[in-house]
């Protein structure tokens, strides 16, 4: 399936951001500010890194999961500020 139509399930969308933030990213990562992540579907908004926000990426928690981990690009959803920090997140996912 293509990028486009790609959607993963709100409870495993969710489970993703939180291992996503957790668990594959360092203790203490920051990619040159912080990046704030607005969940529209379920209310929810996490921010990483240190302040201030330099990126706000919106939209569903299935779109942010697939941003995460490389399966959404940044102009998919609506963001705002820095963009490149959004790829400087994603580049300190442990392996």
């Amino acid at each position: 399936a293509c990028a486009a139509q790609q959607k993963v399930s709100l409870t495993l969308a969710q489970d993703g951001v939180a291992e996503f933030l957790e668990v594959m990213l360092p203790p203490g990562a920051d990619p040159g500010g912080a990046v704030e992540l607005l969940a529209t579907d379920i209310g929810a908004r996490w921010v990483i890194g240190a302040t201030p926000v330099v990126v706000r990426a919106e939209g569903s928690v299935s779109d942010l999961v697939l941003l995460l981990y490389g399966r959404r690009e940044p102009h998919e959803l609506t963001t705002n500020g820095d963009v490149e920090a959004l790829a400087r997140l994603r580049s300190l996912r442990r392996a």
